[in-house]
């Protein structure tokens, strides 16, 4: 009798695990700036997202206090960590979309599309995040140095942060005029911009590409595999970035 029942919890036991397992939704772990994008895929498949910063993320992941299949990076930095850590393989690693960036002002008249305002010298500020820190800080740097955007004449009134967030946050509160950011920031939530911007040539700066990455813990793997799939090739997937403002990788 204790042997069948024995064999009954044994049954139950796998059964159980096997439901979990197959009802367990892949869980995506990605840059804060791809909100916008991602969210609406969830009406086409079940998955979970944790949204965050390179740091957050790198620091969630290798400490494990947060459970990923597939990582949503805002650089490569992040996922050759990852790969480096024995958490990734550099064959599921891939630049899927870009971000243009732009010098974005809350003030509706002041930018357009050939940047009058810089070339006329009207600036009164400008915000230009940290080249050390981000691609998108690295990519301002390049555009600022340039001889046809002067910036001589703000001297004292050009602002450093540390990313593009503190940008937003710095010219949205109107204590600097303009500043320099991602295009996903400036969108509202009916996909329009706010304020006025000049999108900068793309031939100015390095790509800032958007990678993604299948982690080696993939739990559960095949529902894992099929979403980074998804997220890797489906036209439905590049159309919901392009509405947030990202654009298709150059390469």
């Amino acid at each position: 009798m204790r042997k069948a029942y024995s064999f009954i919890i044994i049954a139950s036991l796998t059964i159980i695990t096997t439901l979990t397992r197959v009802s367990a939704e892949p869980a995506v772990c990605a840059a804060t700036q791809t909100y916008s994008a991602i969210e609406p895929l969830k009406s086409q498949r079940s998955f979970k997202v944790l949204y965050g910063t390179s740091e957050d993320l790198e620091a969630k992941i290798t400490n494990h206090e947060a459970k990923c299949d597939i990582v949503i990076s805002s650089d490569e930095k992040l996922p050759l960590i990852l790969i480096r850590s024995g958490l990734g393989d550099q064959a599921h690693l891939h630049a899927f979309v870009r971000a243009p960036l732009v010098l974005w002002s809350a003030d509706p008249s002041l930018l357009d599309s050939k940047a009058l305002a810089v070339s006329n010298k009207q600036l009164r500020s400008l915000a230009v995040p940290k080249a050390e820190l981000t691609p998108a800080g690295y990519a301002a740097t390049q555009i600022v140095r340039r001889s046809d955007f002067p910036t001589e004449y703000l001297k004292g009134r050009i602002y450093r942060p540390d990313h593009e967030f503190q940008v937003l946050a710095m010219v949205e509160s109107g204590n600097v005029q303009a500043g320099f950011l991602t295009k996903p920031l400036i969108l509202g939530s009916d996909g329009m911009p706010k304020g006025s911007y000049w999108q900068v040539p793309r031939d100015n700066y390095p790509e800032l590409d958007y990678y993604i990455l299948l982690l080696n813990n993939a739990i559960p793997s095949k529902e894992a595999t099929d979403l980074y799939t998804f997220f890797k090739d489906d036209p439905a997937v590049l159309r919901s970035f392009q509405r947030a403002g990202f654009d298709k990788p150059l390469h």
